[in-house]
């Protein structure tokens, strides 16, 4: 199985972005991959006017808990 998560970046969520809250979803949703991803990878897909392939967090790279600030 393959994990995805489309993460809504739009100005109406800017003040939950600032807030840590979407960081927070996202840290939640890495432990699902963990779980139940083929190779433990979450594929991220970013999304406003129109949807962007981001790229992939792995909890072994350590990447995941920035993630958010880092692929704005």
């Amino acid at each position: 199985m393959r994990v995805g998560i489309a993460l809504d970046i739009s100005g109406s969520m800017a003040s939950i972005i600032r807030s840590g809250r979407l960081q927070s979803a996202f840290n939640q949703m890495m432990g699902v991959s963990v779980k139940f991803d083929d190779n433990g990878e979450l594929d991220v897909f970013k999304f406003d006017n129109r949807c962007e392939y981001v790229g992939t967090s792995k909890p072994v790279t350590g990447d995941y808990d920035q993630f958010i600030n880092n692929n704005d």
